[in-house]
């Protein structure tokens, strides 16, 4: 025979299992590429991020759908994105992790080189948003292979590669 306390914990276990089960947040893909600014965004600074950071909020328009990038200087490039539910959810926003893989930026005015960046941000559920980055300096300007991403619990659920030319 379960004693009540058992038979609460079960139920309760049950409402809470079938609550997360039903409750679904996926990540759609809206484009990638060059990006033009179309109005002012805010932008998350940190100041272990070169230059300017990322762009937070959208202000941008797509100017060409390419993974092929030639540098100039405030080239901005990336992926737009938008977190969707099958369901209404309290709260209605989702956490997650935003960042680069690049082949290695030198910074004149540090002493190491950054190969990598990665910074904690929030959305809100079925609002546009993107990982994005802006050519802002020269030492930016490294050719090669870089890899924007989103990871949420960890795991990657977007990883799209750039290939930066002269």
């Amino acid at each position: 025979m379960l004693s009540k306390n058992k038979i609460i914990y079960i139920l309760l276990l049950i409402v809470v299992t079938h609550a997360k089960s039903e409750r679904k947040v996926n990540i759609e893909i809206i484009d990638f590429g060059i990006y033009e600014e179309i109005k002012p965004s805010d932008t998350v600074f940190n100041k272990d991020l070169p230059a300017d950071g990322y762009i937070k909020v959208n202000g941008v328009k797509l100017i060409n759908q390419t993974d092929t990038v030639k540098m100039k200087e405030n080239l901005r490039f990336g992926i737009r994105y938008k977190f969707v539910s099958n369901k209404k959810m309290k709260p209605d926003t989702v956490i997650f992790q935003q960042g680069f893989i690049c082949p290695g930026i030198k910074d004149p005015t540090r002493a190491d080189t950054m190969f990598f960046a990665e910074v904690w941000t929030g959305e809100f559920i079925n609002k546009e948003s993107g990982t994005f980055y802006t050519l802002s300096k020269p030492w930016e300007m490294v050719k090669g292979k870089w890899n924007l991403f989103v990871k949420k619990d960890g795991k990657k659920i977007v990883s799209k590669d750039f290939y930066l030319t002269h």
